[in-house]
């Protein structure tokens, strides 16, 4: 399932027990509500966030994500996947917050 917003497309893909939504674009105040209402409606065990195609976060896209975790907090496991070197990596560490998430870093190049 893809869903598009003029400067974000979010797909989702159901694998087994993990949900894994795939993000391009921009993550900000006009975005982020679209995103955060995909991620609302998933509930596999596992859920994995692809941000390889994010070129813009801030941080009302922080915040989306850190919804997401304390939503699923129980038990559910959530792994972002991140360019290094990427606006969202480098955000996730300025906030400190990669502590809170499985983060994967690819590099790029």
């Amino acid at each position: 399932m893809q869903e598009a917003h003029p400067r974000i497309t979010v797909e989702v893909k159901h694998e087994a027990d993990t949900d894994v939504v795939e993000v391009t674009g921009e993550i900000d105040l006009a975005t982020a509500p679209h995103l955060e209402e995909v991620l609302s409606g998933l509930s596999a065990p596992q859920l994995v966030i692809d941000l390889q195609g994010v070129d813009f976060i801030d941080s009302t896209g922080l915040h989306s994500l850190i919804k997401a975790r304390a939503r699923h907090d129980g038990g559910r496991r959530i792994r972002l996947v991140v360019r290094r070197p990427s606006p969202v990596i480098r955000l996730l560490e300025l906030a400190d917050v990669t502590n809170g998430f499985i983060v994967e870093e690819v590099n790029s190049g």
